[in-house]
């Protein structure tokens, strides 16, 4: 119990510092709950009673309203300090820092250009080669609104660590100040630099693999189709983890019951999810177009083979659902892992969800092999 404590205490104060330089993105504002419930994800109904959730409650909190599925018990509690945060059960601000993943190095890079975008590359200290080794260009989440190559360091740094490949982390323009196609057209210009510099790193321009989170998955998305269309450069992989897909007025099953729509938010207002849609993409006539929502592009089996997470009980969910099959369709070699009862972004707190930690190294070693 105390080095569970102690787990816990250490990623608390990792939030609250985030919190302190003033992040935007909507998952971190909440996450200071998220942290101190998941950090007992191992321990059982027991354990969450003492923490102020008795077990009858946890089971009725892990209802929802699709019939048929249910919150992971420490799920249920998150979702519930999010909307409840005064039944935080850990009010002391910690001070300690989780130690992030050691790497062999990590630099910072400007892609030049009429709009420069900043990149951090990081290489780990072990790799799956000494030369020619696999580069993953990555996209963080944030909703188009907010994020940044800062907040997601420690995200970044695990998929280095257990992929054992180097990892390319991108700084892409953010609304309102910069709409479509500005996040685009950054992303893309960075996995042309990744493309042309990657030996300076004893990176393999042919090994390429576009990766994101939410928002960053969505991006990646795009990047295969861009790659495609433009003929190059070439990717061997996407791997997403429940990617945003769909961004337009389309309500799927999953959105209509895990958002307001049904009484209770799992952790993506509707009204965030709103104000991403209208702030990125203004114009509606683009909402459904090839480079807004990949869900809806004209997909074949050129295009890079896919791994793609999804959670169950994430608004989110159908549209990376749909998307798997889309490529399966199109003759795409497609691995889509569903998470049971895992609710949005489970994997930003990936050193405390059991889920998250076997995500992040099931993904490695897809990469690897």
């Amino acid at each position: 119990m105390p080095g569970l404590i102690i787990e816990m205490l250490l990623h608390l104060s990792y939030l609250c510092l985030l919190k302190q330089v003033k992040m935007k993105r909507i998952i971190f504002v909440f996450a200071i709950g998220i942290i101190i419930t998941a950090s007992l994800s191992s321990c059982g109904y027991t354990k969450l009673a003492v923490l102020g959730f008795p077990k009858k409650e946890v089971k009725e909190l892990q209802y929802t309203a699709e019939p048929g599925t249910f919150l992971d018990p420490m799920a249920a509690v998150v979702v519930e300090v999010w909307a409840h945060p005064e039944r935080n059960p850990v009010k002391d601000t910690a001070r300690f820092m989780p130690k992030p993943p050691p790497m062999e190095w990590v630099v910072n890079e400007t892609v030049p250009g009429e709009n420069p975008v900043s990149v951090r590359i990081y290489k780990p200290k072990k790799t799956v080669a000494e030369y020619n080794i696999p580069v993953i260009v990555f996209y963080h989440g944030g909703g188009y609104i907010a994020g940044s190559v800062d907040e997601y360091d420690l995200f970044a740094r695990k998929i280095a660590r257990d992929s054992r490949c180097i990892v390319v982390s991108v700084e892409y323009r953010l609304v309102p100040e910069f709409p479509y196609p500005a996040a685009v057209n950054d992303c893309y210009a960075a996995l042309e630099w990744v493309a042309d510099n990657a030996h300076e790193w004893n990176g393999d321009p042919e090994k390429l693999v576009v990766s994101g989170e939410s928002a960053g998955g969505g991006l990646a998305t795009v990047m295969t189709l861009m790659a495609h269309d433009k003929g190059g450069p070439d990717i061997d992989l996407q791997m997403l983890w429940y990617p945003s897909t769909m961004v337009s007025d389309e309500i799927t099953d999953s959105r209509r019951y895990f958002t307001a729509m049904s009484g209770r938010d799992y952790l993506i207002p509707e009204s965030y999810l709103r104000n991403v849609l209208e702030s990125y993409v203004p114009d509606s006539i683009l909402w459904r177009s090839r480079y807004v929502s990949p869900v809806y592009a004209a997909l074949n089996s050129e295009l890079p083979e896919a791994l793609i997470y999804t959670c169950q009980c994430d608004p989110l969910r159908d549209e990376g659902r749909i998307y798997a099959d889309r490529l399966s369709e199109a003759g795409v070699p497609v691995t889509n892992t569903e998470v049971e009862g895992m609710v949005h972004a489970f994997m930003i707190i990936g050193n405390v969800f059991p889920q998250a930690r076997d995500a992040f190294h099931r993904s490695g070693k897809f990469v690897r092999d």
